[in-house]
């Protein structure tokens, strides 16, 4: 009987474990498993472990829709580790969601970088492909936290792991100077967060986002300038991920230095992931404050933007012009958070249902689904040519439509898709958090990110005039192979596809979104 009831307790805690944790101890299984196959087989090309890494993420694609529906088996099951896990994490669906598209993100770039390690990074491929396994398992745990020091240790081992990653490059003495401007740059923003932090544990007692909701639900916010001071240093280390303005001086020296593969990673995953984590952290945490942050992520909003589509202009290189464009886009996905009104949050919380004219965050969602495909891609397009003229320079991507014309209308579509030109998925995601905007009183805002977005088109369309009106600077033949070619299919796959049929897409977001506030009413 004993025995019987402990195979009952076993089954129990492992069905929580696997409610919380599953693809989080996948990732970290096959992050070590790569590292023991490459200490035991030094002989093993690398792109063999570069193939275990990108089955590992199609593996976790698999498994993410899985923790959820343990999720819902594990919340009948009254047991210790469910009530500790439950005060860190939270398997819910828009964790999910964001898990989704991380891996979604990662897969690209896994399968980016296989010819990049083979040629560059051949005697630390393992530990790149181990490393690459590592930082996803982190960020999952960023798109899932309801809890400052969970958070906190999440955003700093991705933070860490981010450094060595675009630093990696040992022969390259400007991926060096590249991780140590992110590190630096990173390293004050964290001393900026742990203040804050403080400060918020010292207004609410604790350190569990729903629990501070509920105190400033039930009225007990006290000093609002200093509580306001609070969330604005901890969105220094948020916004560092980001590359919101004024935390954005890393990004393009730290783009244009870093290993091409890492740049499209620090712009995708890692991006979207901060993205998840500053949205639940404003909403859950400070949901029913919002009219006292809202000013703040307005402006910060603004300036991000028209500082990356300004600074974006006079760029000669590449992977510059694709980080100030990425800076440019995370003021935009701002107007969302900048938006958000009471009946957002009621629909969050469960008690309202969606209305038609509810878009800033089921289109902040989709915004970021649709960066993740048409960001990624680019910088495929990206390691294509510098594969073949080993230059990032813009003025050699003149007559890339001749060369390559493959290649060239891929990067056509990916800039219409940011751009936000239908029926690309772009489009849509712009349109709804433009839109939601003007429907929640932010209509300066949705004006402004229209403004910024005509001025986009001048550095988007002077590479797709180089491309297509120039003639070649170079005869070298561009050169590609099954892999690049896959993942630049992926990516257009889900710039097209979603653009074409976005419904399902925001079914699943809205169904995402609903009730996450519902625990803390």
């Amino acid at each position: 009987m004993i025995s019987r009831k402990g195979s009952i307790k076993a089954m129990e805690a492992l069905t929580t474990l696997a409610a919380y944790l599953l693809p989080e101890l996948w990732l970290a299984f096959a992050g070590f498993a790569i590292l023991t196959i490459d200490f035991s087989l030094r002989r093993l090309p690398k792109r063999q472990l570069g193939y275990t890494a990108a089955t590992a993420m199609g593996i976790t694609a698999f498994l993410v829709p899985m923790q959820g529906w343990l999720a819902v088996t594990a919340q009948r099951i009254p047991s210790q580790l469910g009530q500790f896990l439950n005060f860190c994490l939270t398997p819910d669906l828009y964790a999910i969601y964001f898990k989704f598209v991380i891996v979604v993100g990662m897969l690209i770039v896994i399968l980016a970088s296989l010819d990049y390690v083979e040629r560059h990074l051949s005697e630390v491929g393992g530990e790149f492909y181990a490393l690459l396994c590592f930082v996803t398992f982190s960020m999952f745990f960023m798109v899932s936290t309801i809890e400052l020091i969970t958070l906190f240790l999440a955003l700093e081992f991705t933070s860490i792991a981010s450094y060595v990653l675009a630093a990696f490059s040992r022969t390259n003495p400007r991926s060096a100077e590249a991780g140590i401007k992110y590190f630096l740059t990173g390293a004050a923003a964290t001393a900026v967060t742990l203040y804050g932090m403080s400060l918020i544990y010292a207004f609410a007692g604790t350190t569990n986002l729903y629990a501070i909701l509920n105190k400033a639900a039930g009225g007990q916010t006290q000093q609002p300038a200093l509580l306001l001071a609070a969330i604005v240093m901890v969105l220094a280390s948020l916004g560092f991920k980001i590359a919101m303005v004024p935390f954005q001086a890393w990004a393009p020296d730290t783009y244009e230095g870093a290993p091409t593969p890492i740049t499209a990673f620090l712009a995708v995953a890692s991006k979207g992931a901060a993205l998840a984590l500053l949205a639940r952290f404003l909403l859950i945490g400070f949901g029913w404050n919002h009219v006292l942050w809202r000013p703040t992520i307005a402006l910060a909003s603004a300036v991000t933007m028209t500082v990356g589509n300004l600074f974006a202009i006079p760029q000669k290189n590449i992977k510059r012009l694709l980080a100030y464009s990425s800076i440019a886009h995370v003021g935009y996905m701002l107007v969302a958070l900048a938006s958000v009104g009471q009946h957002d949050l009621l629909v969050l919380a469960g008690r309202e249902a969606w209305r038609a004219t509810d878009m800033v965050l089921p289109g902040l969602l989709l915004y970021v689904l649709a960066y993740t495909f048409a960001t990624g891609g680019a910088f495929i397009v990206v390691l294509m040519v510098s594969h073949a003229i080993n230059s990032d320079n813009i003025d050699d991507y003149a007559g890339l439509a001749q060369r390559m014309p493959y290649a060239a209308w891929s990067l056509v579509i990916f800039f219409l898709s940011l751009i936000g030109v239908p029926p690309l998925v772009g489009f849509f995601g712009k349109a709804l958090v433009f839109a939601g905007a003007i429907y929640n009183n932010m209509g300066w805002l949705a004006l402004l990110g229209v403004l910024n977005s005509v001025v986009s088109l001048y550095y988007y369309f002077e590479v797709i005039r180089r491309m297509f009106f120039m003639p070649p600077r170079m005869e070298i033949p561009v050169k590609t192979t099954p892999n690049l070619e896959a993942a630049l299919l992926l990516a257009l796959a889900g710039t097209i596809i979603l653009g074409i049929l976005p419904g399902p897409a925001l079914e699943w977001i809205r169904d995402s979104l609903r009730g996450i506030l519902m625990i803390a009413m």
